[in-house]
């Protein structure tokens, strides 16, 4: 009888994924565990629940396979060069949400006309991970992938990715949205009130903020394992009188895709940090 295939969640406890059988998921623990700040064998032995010789004979192969290096005085282990260029290319490292949110942004985009992103929140940078565009004459174009942070978190589709993330890390970086704030607690305060709103409606909406005259609807992807929202992206004469129902498709798009990366992950809704 063929071994049943272990699936590991990125969001799964490192000590329950070390569990799992295979020297190819105990490696990816010891890469997670080390990408978490984890960097003396005995403790990456003690975090990932293996023992000392196994954790050492598996972090010699990362070395040799080039993923993993080691400082030669202070014996600790870091992730690679490689480990970092395989990860900067955003669209490379989240495929499986950009092939698992295709369908219903094209179904999205189809059914309203209007442009459709999908932007995911690395660290504290935004990153437009796919876009579909919308089949008007007069319609919405920005192909800039790299996003500008104060101007993206100003406009929904920040608002959004902010509300799923701890409220001590917001705390640390309302600098990077509003650095000539002179009021950094009257800027985060503010910031709190929007999110607030959108954990309250599942969404939030703005006009002009990127974009003079266009509005954009922002929704919700949860079970990954950062910050994800679907965006719909139009002038603001077609989106006032289509709000209800442009709302009502965005949500369902998301939820739909929500559920599907569950089912893959196995992850109930999380606060990311």
């Amino acid at each position: 009888m063929a071994p049943k295939p272990v699936s590991v969640s990125p969001n799964m406890p490192i000590e329950k994924q070390s569990r799992s059988s295979g020297p190819v998921v105990r490696a990816f623990v010891i890469l997670k565990c080390i990408s978490e700040g984890t960097y003396a064998l005995s403790d990456i032995s003690k975090k990932c629940k293996m023992s000392y010789s196994t954790t050492h004979g598996l972090l010699q192969k990362l070395i040799r396979s080039k993923a993993v290096i080691q400082d030669p005085l202070t014996h600790e282990y870091f992730l690679s060069q490689l480990i970092s260029e395989m990860a900067s290319n955003s669209r490379t490292a989240h495929q499986y949400l950009i092939n698992c949110a295709m369908p219903e942004m094209k179904i999205l985009a189809e059914s309203t006309q209007e442009r459709v992103t999908l932007t995911l929140l690395n660290g504290f940078r935004p990153f437009r991970l796919n876009a579909i565009h919308g089949k008007h004459a007069l319609r919405v174009v920005d192909e800039e992938e790299d996003l500008d942070i104060a101007d993206t978190f100003l406009a929904a589709p920040g608002k959004v990715l902010f509300s799923q993330i701890k409220e001590d890390t917001l705390k640390k970086i309302v600098g990077l949205i509003k650095p000539d704030s002179r009021d950094p607690n009257s800027a985060f305060n503010e910031l709190m009130k929007d999110i607030k709103q959108v954990k309250q409606n599942g969404y939030y909406t703005t006009t002009g903020m990127r974009l003079q005259g266009v509005s954009c609807i922002s929704v919700p992807v949860f079970n990954y394992s950062l910050p994800v929202t679907l965006n719909l992206i139009g002038p603001e004469t077609r989106f006032k009188p289509n709000f209800k129902q442009f709302l009502e498709k965005a949500l369902k798009s998301a939820a739909r895709i929500s559920r599907d990366l569950e089912a893959e992950f196995g992850n109930a809704k999380t606060e990311n940090s």
